[in-house]
């Protein structure tokens, strides 16, 4: 009896061990494969004569990447780590369901305070500077940047986030970018600050602040466009209209695990209508998105170029756009550099928004470019 009990285990090892090659040669995948953000290996390269060296480390990676049952595994071990240790190998597991992305809070936000101790005076005098030259164009520029989750709620961080120093350097670019005298700032931290005393501001299980937190900013931007046109009477019409929907956000998504965490969040209803003659267009030279009025009333305001990352996506679904004649929207990209805003403004712009969250490093390096901070400027210059 012990020596068959010996065999069968054996026996059971011997099969465990083959399944993933049966399972590959088989095609079984018996679960959705993992989007794991990255290009998985490619099969051997073959050539003659053979570099059985480099064949073999070839297929090793291949089949490490594409073995069968790979994806079942992986989602195996990140649900037992999500629900046995409430911890996952790409998110901080924080109390009460909150999540946040470790690649943010392990890596960027450490960045982001070293990258200001070394450019922050060149970045706001960049910034001082782009916005002078154009406001001597007649073109005003307000800067908006967003905080992220987890300065609004620290208590819901596990220990395993890495503390970064208090106050964080972000504060202190923050005090520069409102002293800055030729830009408008539009401080949304106060904003959310006076908002999270009655509801949640920020998605649980995403990245991202909720519909009816950018709601609010979306207000409070179009109000501080009219006041710098001297407008007398409130702009912003549409009442605010919550409603829930349960939701498993793009931080839950990003953990392979078989049964998503889930939160019921808080969106916007829409309750606003467009003018007349609105007619939107997308990618429309070099802009994601434009929205005009054929005949736009005095009542609009006028032409405004925005600058923004998906941030700026609650803003747009929180009815924006109905306050304007024409409303261009890009995208900030990592490669973009202040001469390609300053080259794309449509020569009756009057307005740019630049928006971006504490982590785009890249954005707030561009004012640093002093090279091409000098050739936008120029650009600027010679706009007619």
């Amino acid at each position: 009896m012990r020596v068959l009990r010996t065999h069968g285990f054996i026996a059971a090892f011997f099969a465990l061990c083959l399944l993933p090659l049966a399972s590959t040669v088989a095609r079984v995948t018996v679960v959705q494969p993992v989007d794991e953000n990255r290009k998985l290996a490619a099969p051997p390269a073959w050539s003659w004569p053979p570099d059985l060296t480099a064949i073999t480390q070839q297929a090793e990676r291949w089949y490490s990447d594409h073995f069968g049952l790979r994806s079942l595994l992986i989602r195996l071990k990140t649900q037992i780590d999500l629900s046995l240790f409430h911890t996952s190998d790409r998110v901080h597991v924080g109390s009460d369901g909150w999540l946040f992305y470790r690649s943010v809070m392990d890596q960027e936000k450490p960045s982001v305070q070293k990258m200001l101790g070394a450019h922050e005076a060149d970045i706001l005098a960049g910034i001082n500077a782009f916005g002078a030259a154009l406001r001597a164009k007649g073109v005003h520029l307000i800067v908006l940047q967003n905080l992220l989750a987890d300065r609004f709620v620290p208590e819901k961080l596990p220990t395993s986030v890495p503390r970064l120093p208090s106050p964080p350097r972000y504060d202190h670019f923050l005090h520069g970018l409102a002293a800055l005298p030729d830009i408008s700032y539009l401080d949304s931290q106060a904003i959310l600050g006076r908002l999270q005393q009655d509801r949640p501001i920020f998605h649980k299980t995403d990245f991202h602040w909720n519909d009816p937190a950018a709601f609010e900013v979306a207000h409070a931007l179009v109000e501080r466009i009219a006041r710098l046109e001297r407008r007398s009477e409130p702009v912003w019409s549409h009442k605010l209209e919550i409603e829930t929907k349960p939701m498993s956000g793009w931080t839950a998504r990003f953990m392979p695990v078989f049964r998503l965490p889930s939160e019921d969040a808080l969106f916007v209803k829409p309750t606003w209508t467009h003018a007349p003659g609105y007619s939107p267009a997308y990618n429309e030279g070099g802009f994601e998105y434009v929205a005009r009025v054929a005949t736009p009333s005095p009542t609009l305001l006028p032409p405004t170029v925005v600058y923004g990352d998906s941030f700026f996506d609650g803003i747009m679904r929180s009815g924006f756009d109905v306050y304007f004649g024409t409303l261009y929207r890009a995208r900030v990209k990592h490669d973009l550099k202040l001469s390609g805003i300053a080259n794309s403004l449509p020569a009756d712009t009057r307005y740019l928004v630049i928006q971006f969250i504490e982590v785009t490093n890249a954005m707030m390096l561009a004012f640093a470019d002093k090279t091409d901070l000098a050739l936008a400027t120029q650009m600027i210059r010679d706009r007619p």
